[in-house]
């Protein structure tokens, strides 16, 4: 059994990789612009350090035992009798970190630094996700929301499409899951992910 987890890809490269937890702590973080800009000064210390090639940051880390799953809705699509809301696993990240983490774009765009509070809200999904939902479409521009289908959070557009990684464990079929870009949702704690030589 083991030596059949060591050939399970788990669609990220971890080798290469050192993370940490980090908690911004103190009045001087109240608010979202003095949390987004330390993390900005935090991402461009760390990539400006000899040997590191990347560097980014996400709010659940896989294979860390930390459940992200939360309820969205499709526009546009019926749901099946009894169904109140589809089950999806979200990840806040920030910078670099598909890059740094090597979890592949397979269509449209990352996120860029134009993904920030007062912009339209912006979402990648991940490809089983896309799969399930726009099956032989292009889900780029298409339309999703947190919570269920009586929902009235604001609409997010996906731009891009991910590889889908074992979040849990490399023996279990991970859930659908999408991302948002920290300078949308910025948050005060944050998985740190740096990619060294």
């Amino acid at each position: 059994s083991f030596t059949k987890l060591q050939q399970v890809h788990p669609g990220f490269t971890p080798r290469g990789v050192l993370t940490f937890a980090l908690q911004l702590s103190g009045p001087q973080y109240n608010g979202p612009q003095p949390v987004l800009a330390a993390y900005r000064a935090i991402w461009d210390r760390l990539g400006a350090l000899p040997g590191v090639r990347s560097a980014g940051g996400c709010s659940d880390l896989p294979l860390t035992d930390s459940p992200a799953w939360t309820p969205i809705s499709i526009e546009g699509r019926t749901p099946p009798p009894g169904e109140k809301f589809i089950n999806a696993d979200l990840r806040v990240v920030a910078s670099r970190y598909f890059e740094t983490m090597e979890i592949p774009l397979v269509r449209g765009r990352r996120f860029t630094e134009q993904d920030v509070a007062g912009q339209p809200g912006v979402t990648i999904v991940d490809e089983r996700l896309a799969r399930e939902y726009w099956p032989d479409q292009d889900p780029v521009g298409k339309r999703l929301r947190r919570g269920g289908i009586d929902s009235t959070n604001p609409w997010l557009t996906v731009v891009g499409v991910v590889g889908r990684i074992k979040h849990e464990s490399l023996d279990s079929d991970p859930r659908i899951a999408f991302y948002l870009p920290h300078a949308q949702v910025p948050a005060r704690a944050m998985n740190v992910v740096v990619r060294s030589d």
